[in-house]
């Protein structure tokens, strides 16, 4: 795996990274955490969060079908709950600073991967309902995103 910088340099860089996510060229090992944010952060600077989540979405699926994992590793809770809390931070930059500007601070507030439970139990997030439809969390409200 390579190692990843702590930023993201330019608008071009994320640019870069969502037609490798789109087009099943960027190497599955290289769609870390950071990249998924980086590629959810674009989507909401051009969409709301519907389409940010539906086009999240469409793109996971292509991306695990390209590679072959079992579809079933796809959550929508999981999905949704990233899109709706890096819309909500995203909202909270400055919007006249680039993009990449934006996004490396709106990644470094989201948190790391394990956030998530803190406001849903594990059970609560990888359960049949959560994979295939948005639940709400059972820890914390929303609303504390």
């Amino acid at each position: 795996m390579n190692q990843r910088k702590a930023h993201y340099e330019s608008d071009d860089e994320i640019r870069a990274l969502v037609e490798g996510f789109e087009s099943c060229s960027l190497p599955d090992d290289d769609f870390d955490h950071r990249a998924h944010l980086a590629v959810a952060v674009w989507y909401l600077s051009s969409m709301n969060v519907a389409q940010a989540a539906g086009r999240m979405r469409e793109g996971l699926l292509r991306f695990l079908a390209h590679y072959e994992v079992d579809p079933q590793k796809y959550n929508e809770t999981i999905t949704l709950f990233w899109v709706r809390r890096l819309d909500k931070l995203l909202s909270e930059t400055d919007s006249a600073l680039p993009l990449c500007e934006r996004a490396n601070q709106t990644i470094d507030r989201a948190g790391d991967s394990q956030t998530i439970f803190d406001y849903y139990t594990r059970e609560r997030a990888f359960s049949e309902e959560g994979r295939t439809s948005w639940i709400q969390p059972d820890l914390k409200e929303m609303e504390n995103l």
